[in-house]
């Protein structure tokens, strides 16, 4: 049975550090490359066979006064991590998507040229809570993105680039996801089960 793997990660932080992915990953795995992944993948049980994959951005995201984490460097990292490799693999990255859209448009061409023809789509995190701390992912600023007519505009950008959107966010924000994504000015912009699961293998 051939298998897509629609989500897996990869990263260096002794070469390019990322505070947002926590103490465990700097106290035991500071390096985890494309043949880890693939050695890893290949103790997959018969008849499973991993044919192709999709990378998504490592909890990269930034906000003002917060870790700078270079987002377009992260794609260039896994872009030649998995060419050298060979193994079929796109690329989901991360593009803050509340702000100005012609920006946001520019550092998606950056994307887009780092990627060398993997990129697929984008992930930003959306996870907050007004009250709970522990359901906020690292810097996520605030919680009403999902109602930003700049967010709006972003998503409908990834569309007419023909790319994917990962949503993620807590239960309490499914309505306005529900709003941004499957009705209205901008809902067109999408098959809907692409914007829920933007890693679908259906587009490596």
């Amino acid at each position: 049975m051939k298998v897509c793997d629609p989500h897996f990660h990869l990263w260096n932080i002794r070469e390019r550090p990322n505070p947002n992915l926590g103490e465990a990953v700097e106290q035991h795995l500071q390096r985890y490359v494309a043949t880890d992944y693939l050695a890893d993948m290949a103790q997959l049980p018969d008849p499973l066979e991993l044919v192709s994959s999709v990378h998504v951005e490592t909890v990269v995201g930034q906000m003002q006064g917060g870790a700078v984490v270079d987002t377009v460097e992260e794609t260039r990292f896994v872009s030649a991590q998995v060419g050298a490799t060979k193994h079929p693999a796109g690329i989901v990255s991360y593009v803050h998507l509340g702000q100005d859209t012609a920006l946001a448009e520019k550092i998606l061409q950056q994307h887009a040229e780092a990627a060398d023809g993997r990129l697929r789509g984008v992930r930003m995190i959306l996870n907050h809570h007004p009250d709970n701390p522990d359901l906020t992912w690292p810097q996520v600023e605030h919680g009403d993105f999902l109602c930003n007519p700049l967010f709006k505009e972003g998503i409908a950008l990834l569309g007419e680039h023909g790319l994917s959107f990962d949503l993620q966010c807590n239960p309490h924000q499914f309505m306005d996801a529900a709003a941004t994504f499957g009705f209205g000015e901008y809902g067109n912009w999408f098959d809907v089960s692409y914007c829920f699961f933007g890693s679908d293998p259906r587009i490596i």
